[in-house]
């Protein structure tokens, strides 16, 4: 006997409680990036100033550095936003991919290796309601 590491994949059953709780945290991670971006503005003015008086070439390399930063955080910001549009058309009852987590298997000899590892959990409002192996 082996154990061995497998992916289990975590899907969940649409209901009003799901959508709202999803729609929730993407509202919460949209606010956090949001002050995320207000903060590197606010340093990048900052450290502009501070910058061009010591050294211009510091100061440009700097500015480049929370532009890219910034830039990343709007992207994701975007990318929040789409899925707050897509979590309108999820119909109840329907099943969705929540996540994954990792979980250990004992492997013998003459095991199905594919019933091994796939692996499925179905939760509906945060109860397992199904294991899938």
């Amino acid at each position: 006997m082996v154990e061995v590491n497998r992916t289990i994949t975590i899907k969940a059953i649409v209901t009003r409680r799901y959508k709202e709780q999803l729609l929730e945290e993407l509202r919460s991670s949209i606010k956090r990036i949001e002050m995320e971006i207000q903060q590197l503005e606010f340093q990048s003015k900052r450290h502009l100033v501070d910058m061009e008086r010591q050294t211009p070439s510091n100061a440009l390399e700097r500015k480049q550095q929370i532009d890219l930063e910034k830039k990343k955080r709007c992207e994701e910001r975007a990318r929040l936003v789409e899925k707050i549009k897509s979590n309108s058309h999820l119909e109840i009852g329907t099943e969705v991919r929540a996540g994954t987590l990792q979980g250990m298997v004992n492997v013998e000899i003459g095991d199905d290796w594919d019933n091994l590892m796939n692996v499925e959990i179905v939760l509906q409002d945060g109860k397992v309601v199904e294991i899938r192996e």
